[in-house]
């Protein structure tokens, strides 16, 4: 197994396919903690599509290390999204990055 300053990391577009691995992810305790209930598998696919589809402004990518996807890293423009509270950005051209990983804890 390499160690981790070995492993291959990647980042692609997320994809349709991905849908059940994020419900997946979205799930589980670790990750609840800082997203919040995941909810059913279509609630996912109507949160998540819109972005995956380019129909919303939030680019989401798939972290591969391997060649597996292990997580989520989600990216936006506060200025997208005018109901974003002040209080988290200094400037409406702030942009925001979201990032999950799959395991609490990993051996990647």
């Amino acid at each position: 197994m390499a160690r981790r300053s070995d492993a291959d990391v990647h980042f692609r577009r997320l994809e349709v396919g991905d849908l059940p691995l994020l419900h997946d992810w979205l799930g589980r305790e670790h990750v609840r903690r800082w997203w919040g209930e995941r909810g059913s598998y279509d609630r996912v696919v109507e949160h998540y599509l819109p972005a995956i589809e380019a129909r919303e402004p939030t680019d989401l990518y798939a972290i591969l290390v391997g060649g597996r996807a292990v997580g989520l890293v989600q990216t936006y423009l506060v200025a997208d999204y005018p109901s974003t509270p002040p209080w988290c950005y200094l400037d409406p051209s702030d942009g925001e990055v979201h990032a999950l990983v799959r395991r609490e804890r990993s051996s990647l």
